[in-house]
């Protein structure tokens, strides 16, 4: 049984090659992942699903990740539930998260480093 065994991942993210890679990496390594890519049904997925991280992506599709985020944040069911947001640039790091109500717990930058990501997934899972 591997460090990572029945840990589980939501991934939220419009983008279907990113989805795509993410769900490979994280499988690979022994999560055990569910997709999404639209967040207007995150609440039901993470109710039926029960993940211990959310891997949330900028969103382009009537969604916004910082929205998205701070709405995780502020409900009793999901506010303890990690969320380490996927973005395209530190531009749109600042420009999502810069008058939102919520920051996410951690980010990444694409092109994603495989290596960095699963280190960020690591400490989530140490730190709560």
């Amino acid at each position: 049984m591997t460090k990572t065994m029945f840990k589980k991942i939501l991934v939220v993210e419009d983008d279907r090659k990113t989805l795509s890679s993410l769900y490979t990496l994280l499988m690979q390594h022994g999560y055990e992942v569910q997709t999404l890519t639209e967040a207007e049904y995150i609440f039901q997925e993470v109710t039926a699903f029960n993940p211990h991280l959310i891997l949330l992506g900028a969103l382009s599709h009537g969604s916004n990740g910082a929205m998205i985020c701070a709405a995780l944040k502020s409900a009793p069911l999901t506010s303890k539930i990690p969320v380490i947001s996927v973005l395209g640039s530190k531009q749109s790091l600042v420009k999502l998260y810069e008058n939102a109500d919520c920051s996410p717990d951690d980010f990444i930058m694409k092109p994603i480093n495989a290596q960095v990501l699963l280190n960020k997934i690591e400490y989530r899972f140490i730190a709560n």
